[in-house]
């Protein structure tokens, strides 16, 4: 009996999905990208912090030491949709801030604290 309750809920959920993107009209590429995009959605709104945290590969174009500033340069960042760009950014990570000269290739870790982007932390690539 459990299995045959199963099986109807299986089939069921398969018919709902088949039906939703008709019913919708749109393809049912397009239902799955959009569905793609809800989850992405619901997962950032329940933690916020992972969806506003994130590594980059960057390029330093200049170290302002006594303004805690790093000026960097990258690509796009598909991860939370920031085109290539060249930016300066505070931070709070000052220990190694003096080692970094401007053509270093570091990775850093870019947080938005409260509507305030900011590095974190970082660390050379060799």
């Amino acid at each position: 009996m459990r299995k045959s309750k199963t099986l109807l809920a299986i089939s069921a959920a398969f018919v709902l999905a088949s039906a939703v993107p008709a019913l919708a009209g749109i393809s049912s590429l397009e239902w799955i990208q959009k569905w793609q995009q809800l989850e992405k959605r619901q997962k950032a709104e329940a933690d916020p912090q992972a969806a506003a945290s994130v590594h980059v590969g960057v390029r330093v174009v200049k170290v302002n030491v006594a303004e805690q500033k790093l000026t960097i340069s990258h690509g796009a960042v598909k991860k939370i949709g920031m085109p290539a760009m060249t930016m300066t950014f505070p931070t709070s990570e000052t220990t190694h801030l003096k080692m970094l000269k401007k053509g270093d290739h570091v990775t850093i870790h870019v947080v938005n604290d409260g509507g305030v982007v900011k590095i974190v932390g970082f660390k050379m690539r060799h």
